[in-house]
């Protein structure tokens, strides 16, 4: 028999749902719920996603993103990362970096990263999305840039995220200096805050919706750029359409889990079946991704 080549299995929010409740008990093979019980599931789904990101290393390790940060003649940088779907109309490409321009409504933002989904700006069919920081003014359904890409509403918010995983001082010959970070103590008993040279450390501060970013001292070149490899947070499940925004080993956690959490609001019996598959999928899934971790070798001292 022939396989089916492919390997692009997926579910959405209201599959999860379902399957969560036919653990329970509370929908039968074929059923669908009803608009207030999606709402309700879909809330405690989004909670137990947001709980899952802070223990997890396998998502740690799945919400990598990379962002590039501007410098300017200041050491304290707050970011309000947005979101803005783009396709191009143009053949010259939107880089980091760059200053996006609503070319009607007159909004601006920094471009920090830049996602291609699909097409080349050679080609002029460009598509995806660019993070942006610093907006200033409502983006529309407009062109940016003179017709370098096109928008069709404002950008949305993004972050803020989560973590600083690594941090670099790029300078304008693409040399990297590595960047320590700082609690909030040591940056306290710094005593030279005003003076300027070649920042070193970085303390990470994390709001509600934003994070602020302060470094040891001002940058005294501002051609040098800050690269973040950031850890993001999960997206929400707004729709019952949405699909899953984590790897496909956790689809299984998901349903068993979700079954577990909705279970006291049915006053439903939880089974000795479902709590064993509850912590048994979890386990295989945070299990399939390994720890980053450093291994040592040495002589051994007994001879």
């Amino acid at each position: 028999m022939a396989s089916s080549g492919s390997a692009n299995f997926s579910v959405n929010c209201l599959d999860i749902i379902k399957a969560a409740m036919r653990q329970i008990g509370e929908l039968g093979q074929g059923q669908t719920p009803n608009a207030q019980e999606i709402v309700d599931s879909r809330q405690a789904l989004n909670m137990l996603i947001k709980q899952w990101m802070g223990i997890t290393q396998s998502l740690k390790m799945w919400l990598k993103k990379e962002l590039t940060i501007t410098l300017t003649s200041t050491a304290e940088y707050t970011l309000r990362i947005r979101r803005l779907a783009f396709t191009s109309g143009g053949t010259t490409a939107i880089a980091v970096g760059d200053t996006l321009t609503g070319a009607t409504g007159g909004a601006t933002a920094t471009v920090c990263c830049v996602t291609l989904d699909s097409g080349t700006w050679a080609g002029g069919d460009a598509a995806g999305e660019f993070l942006i920081y610093g907006q200033v003014g409502t983006f529309e359904a407009e062109e940016v840039n003179t017709n370098l890409a096109t928008i069709t509403a404002d950008s949305a918010q993004y972050g803020p995220f989560t973590e600083i995983v690594e941090a670099v001082l790029r300078n304008s010959d693409s040399q990297d200096i590595p960047m320590n970070s700082m609690t909030e103590a040591e940056y306290m008993v710094i005593g030279g805050k005003g003076s300027t040279g070649t920042p070193r450390k970085y303390l990470f501060i994390k709001g509600i919706d934003k994070v602020v970013i302060k470094l040891n001292i001002i940058p005294s070149v501002t051609t040098s750029t800050l690269v973040l490899v950031v850890r993001r947070q999960i997206e929400d499940f707004d729709a019952n359409t949405n699909t899953v925004d984590m790897p496909v080993e956790w689809y299984r956690a998901m349903k068993f889990n979700l079954a577990l959490e909705i279970a006291p609001e049915y006053e439903a019996d939880v089974s000795k079946t479902l709590a064993y598959l509850a912590t048994d999928s979890l386990q295989r899934a945070l299990d399939f991704e390994p720890e980053d971790t450093v291994t040592y070798f040495q002589p051994g001292l007994d001879y």
